[in-house]
């Protein structure tokens, strides 16, 4: 466990959002899924290849903020799973925290990914503070 999961973890529960984190294997087979299944451009989503990608705003907007969450909301009432390429853990977050976990996960300095294990969608917070979403065909 790295130090940034450590932070997150304690994040996590110092604002008392439900979650819990994937098994190694959980872990294996999403990461492999998103690698199989989405594009990438160096070490993040190629945003521009994906059909339906819209670009949201900044990480550091609560307007773009709310707005990811809301959207996320709006296409699922499930537990989502957020990953990143600078933590060693992935998050299994239940939905009615998700607006407190993406103020926590967008303070992380990664490409942070939030899904589910269907993947019919993808969002992500960029190190650069870029957020993105997009339905994917599956």
């Amino acid at each position: 466990m790295s130090y940034l999961d450590i932070e997150i973890i304690k994040d996590l529960k110092s604002t008392n959002t439900n979650f819990t984190t994937l098994s190694d294997s959980e872990y294996e087979l999403i990461t492999n899924k998103i690698n199989e299944t989405i594009p990438f451009s160096v070490c993040n989503i190629a945003w521009s290849l994906l059909n339906d990608s819209i670009y949201i705003g900044a990480t550091s907007s609560y307007a773009s903020m709310t707005l990811l969450a809301d959207t996320i909301k709006s296409i699922t009432a499930s537990d989502v799973i957020i990953l990143g390429d600078s933590i060693d853990s992935a998050y299994l977050i239940n939905i009615n925290n998700i607006a407190q976990a993406l103020r926590i996960f967008s303070t992380i300095p990664q490409h942070t990914y939030i899904t589910q294990q269907n993947l019919k969608w993808i969002a992500g917070m960029s190190f650069e503070s870029d957020i993105y979403f997009s339905t994917l065909q599956t």
